[in-house]
């Protein structure tokens, strides 16, 4: 089962994957050119790095679709048996008391013949 604190780690190499296989574009092919001198931004990316970027956004999307399940399915199963633990717990509780309850008639049916028997032996 997977953590949801190991979502953020398992993204993580196919990020590192994207910024190799990005490098420098060159330039002979075509890029994309962000400036922002105000900001002291200045990116380039070639049309190739952004497939690879769309590539691997996907795959990391893939991995962290997979790994919510993962998280989701096992919720579910613990849930489930926290659920049969209760269940067991409140059929104890009803043996308990249904058991309590049957000494309880026993032992006013003992009493109430006691007395019968103590009236009976008085008239």
């Amino acid at each position: 089962m997977t953590s949801i604190s190991s979502l953020a780690g398992s993204v993580r190499p196919q990020l590192l994957s994207v910024a190799e296989t990005l490098g420098p574009p060159t330039s002979n092919k075509p890029a994309l050119t962000l400036n922002l001198p105000g900001a002291g931004v200045s990116a380039s990316i070639s049309l190739e790095g952004l497939n690879a970027l769309a590539a691997s956004a996907r795959g990391a999307v893939q991995t962290v679709k997979h790994d919510v399940n993962q998280v989701i399915d096992g919720a579910q199963a613990g849930l489930t048996a926290i659920g049969h633990q209760l269940d067991a717990g409140v059929t104890e509780v009803s043996n308990a008391l249904s058991s309590a309850a049957d000494a309880v008639g026993d032992v006013v049916g003992y009493g109430a013949t006691a007395v019968s028997v103590a009236l009976d032996a008085l008239a």
